[in-house]
């Protein structure tokens, strides 16, 4: 069963358009990452599938249910944190989290302070929200969702402002969530979290879907292949051509004793240029192989959009 179906989803402010013919899947039990940069459509789209916005045409539904028409349904399905935090500024962490959780109905109010704990927040769980750094007011916002554990969680950029330890204690969190039977929509520009959450990555830009597919197939497909960087000793004479012709090598760069070896797969042509070089007589120093990451493939994907 698909957790969320949007088809031909179009949202625009004015002249804005804010999405243009959106169209996504998401199975049950998925991680999803919504990644793009800064308007690229990726907060709209979560306040549609959360009910806060309507499309201007298309439609979205969420678990079977169409968020316009049966939206109280769907508020029931769904957990969203907020990109701002949005909480009752004269609460402490442990009344907002607790307020959450009976809205829900939640029935063991334990999980607030197991939360908390969580979320290193048990030293400032009664003082007022007011008064919190910026991080520890984004952490009390996701953990609204923790509290919740809803059918959909959807997270807009969850780590933002929260150091580096924070943030892998909140991928950790989200990861069981998915664990414990959510499905999860993760909106972010931060290549690293994509990579170290997604089951599927589907990259956006100005309101439209790029690529998609799981991190891995991504950069297997629009990576454009591997890098082997050879550190040559002494002369090279010959060697570079003998490089250039064998098969599987897309293209090549020569700075200085290092020649950069544009591949499709490097399994395949790592061999071959080390019989180049034995046959060559030449000796490498060293050899360093480089996969495509993920962000070898956002840059790629927005800059064929248009950016």
């Amino acid at each position: 069963m698909y957790a969320l179906v949007a088809e031909a989803v179009t949202k625009r402010f004015g002249r804005v358009v804010a999405l243009n013919n959106f169209s996504l899947r998401v199975e049950e039990g998925e991680v999803l990452c919504l990644l793009g940069p800064n308007g690229a459509g990726k907060t709209t789209f979560l306040n549609i599938v959360s009910t806060v916005l309507r499309p201007t045409s298309g439609s979205v539904r969420v678990f079977g249910r169409d968020v316009v028409r049966e939206g109280r349904v769907v508020r029931s399905m769904v957990g969203y944190a907020f990109q701002e935090p949005r909480l009752f500024w004269r609460f402490s962490p442990r009344e907002v989290l607790t307020f959450h959780a009976k809205v829900y109905r939640v029935r063991d109010l334990g999980v607030v302070d197991e939360v908390l704990k969580a979320l290193d927040l048990r030293s400032v769980r009664d003082r007022s929200v007011e008064y919190l750094s910026g991080g520890q007011r984004k952490k009390v916002e996701v953990g609204k969702v923790f509290v919740q554990r809803p059918r959909l969680a959807l997270l807009d950029e969850p780590t933002a402002m929260i150091d580096l330890e924070g943030k892998h204690v909140v991928w950790d969190m989200i990861r069981a969530l998915r664990d414990e039977g959510s499905t999860v929509i993760v909106a972010t520009n931060e290549i690293y979290e994509a990579e170290y959450l997604a089951t599927k990555v589907v990259i956006m830009d100005r309101g439209e879907v790029v690529a998609e597919g799981d991190p891995e197939g991504l950069k297997e497909r629009l990576g454009g292949g591997d890098v082997i960087d050879v550190y040559l000793e002494g002369a090279r004479a010959g060697v570079v051509e003998a490089i250039r012709v064998v098969e599987g090598v897309i293209g090549i760069d020569v700075v200085g004793d290092r020649v950069s070896v544009r591949v499709r797969r490097y399994e395949d042509v790592l061999p071959e240029i080390v019989e180049v070089l034995k046959r060559c007589g030449v000796r490498a120093r060293s050899i360093r192989v480089a996969e495509p990451t993920l962000d070898d493939i956002f840059l790629r994907a927005t800059r064929g959009a248009g950016r």
